[in-house]
Parts: structure tokens; C-alpha cells; sequence
């Protein structure tokens, strides 16, 4: 016997008094319309399922995504986008597709990266090296699928006014979490709410060294906006620096935009300047998100959070 029919539990009280109204492209946007991948996908980000990056594949972090939504809603687990999981999708969560003008403020402080890290030491920031970079990360999209969704802008000669289409997240649900789990296996943050209920899975990046994977149960001790990243030679040997130094915060700071911190010294939960590689590559210990997901968790958690990390 399936658990509902059509939606789950988690729909029913917790998502679908969230949802918004759907706001479509203008008609004249034509070619711009998100197809069906790229639809599910959102989709999954919106209702804190993670797809990881919205880029139009149909990769397992995906089909791990939509088997979550098949499963709660009592649909048969395929991992595909078969209609009726399109259809689902579709129903529950559309995160707005705007037409954005570019704003002054969003070409302003962009900032070559240098390779150095003395270097980068004497930025006033690590911020975004450009406006695609900076409108594909408030669009949870890769560079690639932003451009495509862009076919008629020019990103190296954007000036304020210039209207592209960026999906807006900024209204996503973000509801209060009782306790997070960490799975070093699946490399997936979830977090629960009250009566246990699961309210988003977010991948994640765990220590590439097995010695560094903190297995235990914690809590949040610290939340931090923009955090600067405390530079360790040790880490980094290919430096050839002996010096510790203080890396200026940005969205292309090692940690990203957020610092979560947890009573294991040292540990805690952040985000990145390469949100492609999460979930694929190693980190120097600590648990590493996408910029995005980092804020939401943030959004969600408060210091004392349990945090338990299971093998």
C-alpha cells in the first residue's frame, strides 16, 4: 500500500501553503522557456530536494532528487521524469522565471581571482569575477545553462538595464529544523523537523582524507554571514608559503558565503566558490555546499542545532 495516493505527508502540511503563485515568462521571451529537465530540476531546488546545480542534465544527484519526490508522494521510484513526476513537479513547485534588468550594483566590485594566496590575502574581497558568474549563482544554474537561457545577451557588454532570464529563488521555503544529519556515504545534509519530518537534503563535499570525517553527534555553534577563511599553509603545500594568513570574505572565498559551525573544533558546515564540484570532490575536513544551499541550511538551523554525522 502506497503512503498517499498522490502527495505525501511533507506536501501536505508543510510545501503547499508555501507555494506561490507561478509567474511565466512574457510571452515574447519565446525561446527562453526552461525545458522539462531544467523545470524538475528547480523544481527540486525550490522544495529543498536538491538536484545539486541546475545545469539541464540528467545526472543521479538528480535522479536521486526526483526518486525522493516519487517516493514521498507514493508515485513508483524510477528516478525518471516520467509525465506523471513531470506533472507533480509541476503542480508543486514553479520557481518564478523573471525577467530581470540588470542593476547598476550587479556589475560593480567583480574581482579577478589571482592564483596567490598573498595575494589573494590583500583583496578587499573574494567576490564574483563576473556579472555571469554572480546572476548564475543567484540563479542556482551553471554558466553554461544561463547562457543558453540567454542566447541573445552579450555578458561581456552587459550594462544596467539589460533584461535576462534568471529563475528567483528568493522566496523559497525555509521552515525551522530540529535537527540536521550528515551521511558521509550519500554526502548528503538532511534536516528533520518536528515529529521527524523531513524538511530538505542538500549534497554535500566530505574530507577527502578518512581521518577527517568526523563521525558523532554535535551541535551548531556558530552561524556566520561571510565569513573570512583563516589561510593554513599546512593545507596548502603547493603554496610554498610557511604563513598563515586571512583570506577576505566573498563568494569566492574558500568557505563561501557561510560558516556554520559545530562542536567539533574546527568543523563545520559552508559554502563554495566551485558549486559545480560539490558532492564531487574532497574538502580539507569540513562539510561543503553549494553558496546557496549553505544560506538556506543557515536559514533554517539556530545555535544548539543537533548535527549528527553517520558514516
Amino acid at each position: 500500500m502506497r503512503r498517499l495516493t498522490l502527495i505525501s505527508l511533507l506536501v501536505l502540511t508543510w510545501l503547499v501553503p508555501t507555494l506561490a503563485e507561478p509567474v511565466g515568462l512574457p510571452a515574447e521571451a519565446g525561446r527562453n522557456e526552461p525545458g522539462p529537465i531544467v523545470r524538475a530540476q528547480a523544481a527540486l531546488d525550490w522544495l529543498g530536494l536538491s538536484p545539486g546545480i541546475i545545469d539541464g542534465k540528467t545526472g543521479p544527484r538528480t535522479a536521486s532528487a526526483v526518486m525522493r519526490v516519487q517516493q514521498l508522494a507514493g508515485l513508483p521510484i524510477t528516478g525518471q521524469l516520467d509525465p506523471d513526476t513531470q506533472r507533480l513537479l509541476d503542480a508543486l513547485a514553479k520557481p518564478p522565471v523573471i525577467r530581470y534588468a540588470v542593476r547598476p550594483e550587479d556589475l560593480r566590485g567583480l574581482t579577478a581571482i589571482p592564483k596567490n594566496w598573498l595575494e589573494r590575502s590583500r583583496l578587499p574581497g573574494m567576490e564574483h569575477t563576473t556579472v555571469l558568474e554572480r546572476l548564475a549563482e543567484r540563479s542556482h544554474v551553471s554558466e553554461v545553462l544561463l547562457q543558453a537561457l540567454n542566447p541573445e545577451v552579450n555578458w561581456q557588454a552587459l550594462k544596467p538595464g539589460q533584461v535576462v532570464t534568471l529563475f528567483d529563488f528568493s522566496d523559497c521555503p525555509a521552515a525551522p529544523a530540529e535537527r540536521v544529519e550528515i551521511s558521509l556515504g550519500a554526502r548528503t545534509v538532511t534536516l528533520f523537523g518536528r515529529d521527524n519530518r523531513q524538511l530538505a537534503v542538500f549534497y554535500c563535499s566530505i574530507g577527502a582524507d578518512p581521518a577527517k570525517r568526523p563521525v558523532g553527534t554535535y551541535k551548531v555553534t556558530s552561524i556566520l554571514s561571510r565569513p573570512p577563511y583563516a589561510f593554513d599553509p599546512k593545507l596548502y603545500p603547493e603554496s610554498g608559503l610557511e604563513q598563515k594568513l586571512t583570506i577576505p570574505p566573498g563568494p569566492n572565498n574558500p568557505v563561501g558565503t557561510v560558516w556554520i559551525g559545530i562542536s567539533k573544533p574546527g568543523f563545520g558546515l559552508h559554502g563554495t566558490p566551485d558549486p559545480e564540484d560539490v558532492g564531487r570532490t574532497g574538502s580539507h575536513g569540513c562539510f561543503r555546499l553549494t553558496n546557496w544551499d549553505a544560506e538556506r541550511v543557515a536559514r533554517m538551523v539556530r545555535l544548539g542545532t543537533p548535527v549528527a554525522v553517520k558514516p
